[in-house]
């Protein structure tokens, strides 16, 4: 767990670089998983990180509900393409951002630049998946 590797630290967030150790910590904290593809030279990237996560209202739940992973676009985690293209065929531009179970299990997702009101309820969307999933009878 260290800084983001592209863009500047961002007060209280934390970032993971493998799928692998972003699961192990969400399932011992209890969290969701946030997965990020980015890049550093990419503006609605570079928008996700100097607009939205400084902001405590998208920062905060954020912090308070999941881990945050970051790959790299050029060669992410083979994991999160199967993900991809079962869950969200039509991402195409970055960032590209999964929600998951601490398990990997897609909850929700987006492709291309975010604003504030998309962005927070693509968190409490997910969150509610989530929700629903652990209420779901077994079998």
């Amino acid at each position: 767990m260290s800084s983001h590797p592209h863009f500047a630290d961002i007060d209280g967030l934390s970032w993971y670089t493998s799928l692998e150790e972003g699961m192990r910590a969400a399932a011992n904290e209890g969290k969701l998983l946030f997965v990020e593809l980015s890049r550093p030279t990419c503006s609605s990237c570079r928008n996700l990180f100097e607009e939205l996560l400084p902001d405590p209202d998208c920062s905060t739940p954020l912090k308070e509900s999941f881990v945050c992973v970051s790959l790299p676009s050029h060669n992410p985690d083979s994991r999160i393409m199967e993900i991809g293209a079962a869950h969200m065929p039509y991402a195409s531009m970055l960032p590209v951002c999964f929600y998951l179970t601490a398990e990997g299990d897609f909850l929700h997702g987006s492709s291309g630049r975010l604003d504030k009101q998309v962005f927070t309820a693509d968190m409490r969307h997910a969150k509610n998946q989530a929700a629903r999933l652990a209420e779901a009878p077994e079998g």
